[in-house]
């Protein structure tokens, strides 16, 4: 049986530096995987944005973190097993193992977004991450971000 899991928060606004990184799922187990099913972000100020999705092998340092809890699960059962964790604001960047899986552009329009879906999932190996970030120097907007994943 696999558990399914969403969390949600708002990112901060990124410097305009290539690969910065304005949000991450991050998978802190040691042994166990996860896959992630959705990932959807939403600009919430009139900033033009290019994100991309990419995988990240260290999670940097987080200053805004979402923990998922048993809230999180679908059914409510059990907080995740992996203790996968949203970063959405960073003092130091995560590693960007590129290249880029996704890349879109924004329309500097408050509420301009994508949601990526992914029938087959996308691994985020133990000890690894999935992040959004800008692949330009430009700023990746502030934006609400959400992403289900199941263990």
């Amino acid at each position: 049986m696999s558990l399914r899991y969403r969390a949600g928060g708002r990112s901060a606004a990124t410097a305009a530096t290539a690969d910065n990184i304005g949000a991450a799922l991050w998978n802190p187990h040691a042994t166990m995987d996860l896959t992630v099913d959705e990932v959807h972000f939403f600009i919430t100020a009139g900033t033009v944005t290019n994100p991309g999705l990419v995988r990240i092998t260290t999670r940097g340092t987080a200053t805004v973190t979402v923990t998922p809890d048993i809230d999180n699960h679908d059914e409510r059962l059990l907080a995740p097993i992996t203790g996968a964790l949203l970063d959405t604001t960073y003092s130091a960047q995560p590693t960007i193992a590129g290249p880029y899986l996704h890349r879109l552009n924004l329309p500097a329009a408050i509420g301009a977004g994508f949601m990526w879906v992914f029938p087959s999932g996308i691994r985020v190996p133990a000890g690894t991450g999935l992040a959004i970030a800008t692949p330009v120097a430009v700023i990746l907007g502030a934006g609400d971000v959400t992403v289900v994943w199941h263990e």
